[in-house]
């Protein structure tokens, strides 16, 4: 039995907001981190990272390579440059959000290079993984899967194993539309408590006592109610529930709660956190 690499340093590929966080808890548990973005690394730097001039010196660089990018279109480059860099063995894993068939397209490229691509998602924000609350997926059998869980138990609060590449991309999608549901219901139950006369702030220290609390209650109800309408990625979001269309088909639920989303996105929703369904709610029924 060929014995697995010990893995003492990581690149990461894409360091933005995501990226820096995890390249922060790598280094917080002594590992060395490199970095590639085609824009400046001065983040990564000050962290105690270096930054490299390519994806293909990252990968003869670090022994884990960590993929974190922002669109089908950006995982499909960096993998065809990522490849001829790429050693026999060597993991790659791809923790950002994308379509299965952008996955399974990248995982062709890396091996027809001998090297190992695992399908990973993030749950929780780059905060949550700063403070190791964060939790990540990681799809795929054999012992690459399972060193690389080891690795990652280090530095979020919990790994879940799934047997089969793509799992990790359809349970993300799952979660993200539990995310949806659970905002909106929240919206929705807020607005009616303040038509039938409670007090905002009252009715949410009373709802989330009760047994139809929701984490998304909890965190994004009293944003809604004094107008805290944070910046976020609405239109990723209604991205991720035509995602879950694709993979899964549609639902009842589903089909309100996208033409939900979509009716916000379209008065004032785009750049904003998913909080926004209240104000769209407050204003009244969908038409």
């Amino acid at each position: 039995m060929i014995e697995s690499k010990v893995i003492k340093s990581v690149g990461v590929i894409g360091v933005g907001a995501m990226g820096l966080a995890f390249a922060e808890r790598f280094l917080a548990v002594r590992f060395d981190v490199f970095g590639y973005r085609r824009s400046e690394q001065a983040d990564l730097k000050a962290l105690g990272g270096r930054p490299t001039a390519s994806a293909a010196e990252l990968a003869e660089l670090a022994d884990l390579l960590l993929i974190l990018l922002p669109n089908d279109e950006a995982l499909g480059q960096v993998t065809s440059d990522l490849a001829e860099a790429l050693s026999p063995d060597q993991i790659v894993v791809c923790l950002s959000s994308h379509r299965l068939e952008a996955k399974n397209a990248a995982k062709e490229i890396v091996e027809g290079k001998n090297a190992v691509l695992l399908d990973a998602e993030v749950s929780g924000t780059p905060e949550m993984v700063r403070s190791k609350q964060a939790s990540v997926l990681i799809a795929g059998e054999g012992r690459e899967a399972e060193q690389v869980a080891s690795v990652f138990n280090s530095v979020v609060g919990s790994v879940q194993r799934l047997p089969a590449f793509g799992d990790a991309v359809k349970l993300k999608l799952l979660s993200n539309y539990l995310v949806a549901a659970h905002t909106l219901a929240a919206a929705d139950a807020l607005v009616m408590a303040e038509d039938m006369g409670f007090e905002p702030a009252r009715a949410i220290e009373v709802l989330t006592a009760s047994a139809g609390s929701s984490r998304m209650l909890e965190i994004r109800g009293p944003l809604m109610v004094k107008g805290k309408i944070g910046v976020g990625d609405f239109e990723g979001f209604v991205g991720y529930l035509n995602r879950l269309r694709e993979v899964a088909g549609g639902s009842e639920l589903l089909d309100y709660i996208e033409l939900s989303y979509r009716h916000t996105l379209e008065h004032g929703g785009a750049g904003k956190d998913l909080t926004a369904v209240y104000t769209t709610l407050r204003k009244g029924p969908l038409k």
